[in-house]
C-alpha cells in the first residue's frame, strides 16, 4: 500500500474514534503510525 493512501487510512480510522481531538494531533499520530509500520519496527 502506498504510504499517501496509508497515511489517510490511519488518519480516517482515529479521527473516527477521537472525535473532539485536535486536527494536528490527528496528523501527527497518523505519521507516527506509518512511520513505524513502514520501518517494520513492528
Amino acid at each position: 500500500m502506498p504510504i499517501n493512501q496509508l497515511y489517510n487510512t490511519w488518519k480516517m480510522w482515529i479521527r473516527q474514534l477521537k472525535k473532539v481531538e485536535r486536527k494536528t494531533r490527528i496528523s501527527y499520530l497518523a505519521r507516527l503510525i506509518v512511520g513505524i509500520y513502514k520501518s517494520r519496527l513492528v
